[in-house]
């Protein structure tokens, strides 16, 4: 994960915190986002690690951790697909009401059928 000026425009959206350019991105190019797979994964992990507010020892993200975590998350989904996608933990409720229908309007049913086993395994995971 390389922070400069230079970067792909899904990660500038990621690290600017704009989840509408984010999702912009992700409709119109989801071939050129997922090209950088690997640097919007790690990049998701530091924010996803990181406390919520903080800022970026590295200058992974620009300003206090905020909407970051939804853009990166989003480029993340984008990038591993809906299986996987279902199996993450800790997506927001809002987010996945708005974002998941967008990034998967054909897979919906597989968001289902992941969170349905998920709470019948463990019903104490009320968000699912």
């Amino acid at each position: 994960m390389r922070p400069n000026a230079g970067s792909p425009p899904i990660l500038e959206a990621v690290r600017t915190g704009g989840p509408s350019t984010a999702m912009t991105l992700i409709s119109t190019g989801r071939a050129g986002t997922a090209r950088h797979r690997r640097d919007i994964a790690a990049l998701f992990h530091a924010i996803a690690d990181a406390p919520h507010g903080s800022r970026s020892p590295g200058g992974h993200w620009h300003g206090e951790l905020d909407r970051h975590y939804e853009c990166a998350l989003a480029a993340h989904m984008a990038c591993i697909g809906a299986e996987r996608a279902a199996k993450l933990t800790a997506v927001p409720g809002p987010f996945a009401a708005k974002v998941i229908p967008q990034l998967f309007p054909r897979e919906l049913p597989v968001f289902v059928v992941v969170w349905s086993g998920l709470y019948q395994r463990s019903p104490r995971n009320w968000d699912r």
